[in-house]
This record gives C-alpha cells, sequence and structure tokens, in this order.
C-alpha cells in the first residue's frame, strides 16, 4: 500500500472509532473496510471541491469510553447531545480549510433503502478538495474532538462526491 493509501486509512480509522462503519470486504479479499474506503478515496480527482454526504444514526445514551469524557454530565449524554459536541467544534475545523455545511436536515422516511437502515439524521459539507478534508481530519484539534462523533453514533454513512456535468 503506498503512503497515501496508508494515511488515509490511518485517517479513516479516526473517523470510525466506536462506529458500525468498520466493515470488511464481502469479495474474499480479506480488505478492511477502511482499507477499501481510502483505496476509493484515492481515485477523488486532488485539487477539485467535494461534497460529503453524512448520514447518522444516533445512540440513546452517549457511549464514552473509560476516561475519555471529562464531564458526569457526559455519562448521561445523550448521542444527539454528545454530537452537537463534536458539530460545534468541527464546524470551525470545517471553516478553517474552506469547508461549510451546505444542506442539513432530519431523516423521515426511508423510501428507498434497506429496511435496517433508518437515519436520524443527513447533511452535505463542502470541502475545496479532497486535500482539505484530509488535513481536517490529520490535525490534532480534530483528533481531540473525534471521540464525540464516536460516542454519539450507533452508524454512519460518509459518501464523498464530486460534481458531474450536467
Amino acid at each position: 500500500m503506498n503512503k497515501t493509501l496508508t494515511t488515509l486509512t490511518l485517517l479513516l480509522s479516526l473517523l470510525t472509532v466506536g462506529t458500525a462503519n468498520t466493515y470488511a470486504q464481502a469479495d474474499g479479499t480479506g480488505q478492511s473496510g477502511n482499507s477499501a474506503t481510502a483505496q476509493a478515496l484515492s481515485q477523488i480527482p486532488r485539487g477539485v471541491p467535494i461534497v460529503m454526504l453524512n448520514m447518522l444514526k444516533f445512540r440513546e445514551a452517549a457511549a464514552y469510553s473509560e476516561g475519555e469524557a471529562s464531564s458526569a454530565d457526559a455519562q448521561s449524554m445523550s448521542g444527539r447531545d454528545a454530537y452537537q459536541i463534536y458539530r460545534e467544534a468541527a464546524s470551525k475545523l470545517v471553516a478553517k480549510v474552506g469547508g461549510e455545511t451546505v444542506w442539513k436536515g432530519d431523516a423521515k422516511a426511508e423510501v428507498i433503502a434497506p429496511a435496517s437502515e433508518e437515519w436520524d439524521e443527513v447533511f452535505l459539507v463542502r470541502y475545496p478538495s479532497i486535500e482539505a478534508f484530509i488535513q481536517m481530519v490529520a490535525s490534532e484539534p480534530y483528533r481531540k474532538i473525534v471521540i464525540h462523533r464516536s460516542a454519539a453514533l450507533a452508524d454512519s454513512r460518509l459518501i464523498a462526491t464530486v460534481e458531474t456535468s450536467r
């Protein structure tokens, strides 16, 4: 695996720690979901804007590991509340790399989806490039806040998109 793929795999492990997002490949390759995702991200053209589709399923109660949460309130916090802590800090980091949330809404019905997939919230974040996204998730401030994301989510999807010609 080249250095870019190794870096992406490590960064993606930060995003998926503690959630149900770490999938093994079903094709028998033995490649982890993070490794496959890093490979896919490496195919995104460099230097072009991307929009990340985020689909979130919150835990009823935030699931912090022992020693992660600094206050007693965290032990009784909802997943949605824990995600709000993450969101407030992450939005500053997104802006710092030139990104912005362009749309956010509550999921109301899965019209065409597997019956097992139910989402609480969906939102879109535009970044100036995949490099900007990687810069953000690789930063020390991001590594400090991602614990709240992990504690908050029962499941999630993060899908990188690139605009196509119309």
